[in-house]
């Protein structure tokens, strides 16, 4: 008998919670490849777990709602469903609260041009300087109030795709 898994993925940005979206940027800022960020994103989302890679180099693999169940899929079928991420292959989002930090308008509408140009200007100092600094900056004008303790890695990251 053949096993198959139904799985549910999020179809757009708008689809992801800030916690999906946590994640996604969580991996990017571990310099993983795209393709190896879709992966860990299906698997996490599909809620799989990779069991072992088997004899004939297919994956086992279990749903962890329905833990008794298994099944063996190939890289082409991985690669396959990732596909229905490939949306994440660009970033026109942003996470919609950290902590109680609300960002601003994702269009700018209604923003002092001072801070436009302040982030625009930060935005810029990370791409040449690849200082981290400037992203802390720049993530601080984005979402007002933000903690500094917010200030992590996967969040600098967010905002400075958000920005670009």
């Amino acid at each position: 008998m053949e096993a198959f898994f139904r799985i549910s993925l999020p179809n757009d940005w708008q689809s992801l919670s800030d916690s999906q979206l946590l994640f996604f940027f969580r991996l990017l800022s571990h310099d993983l490849q795209i393709e190896e960020v879709l992966t860990v994103c299906l698997f996490k989302w599909a809620d799989l777990r990779l069991l072992c890679l088997t004899a004939n180099g297919s994956f086992l693999v279990k749903q962890r709602h329905r833990p008794k169940f298994e099944a063996t899929l190939t890289l082409q079928q991985i690669q396959s469903a990732t596909a229905a991420l490939d949306y994440l292959r660009t970033f026109p989002t942003r996470i919609t609260k950290i902590g109680k930090a609300r960002p601003l308008e994702a269009d700018f509408q209604r923003i002092p041009f001072a801070t436009f140009i302040s982030c625009d200007n930060y935005y810029q100092g990370f791409l040449q300087t690849k200082d981290e600094e400037r992203l802390k900056d720049l993530t601080q004008l984005l979402y007002p109030g933000i903690k500094p303790r917010c200030l992590t890695r996967p969040i600098l990251y967010c905002a400075f795709y958000w920005s670009a």
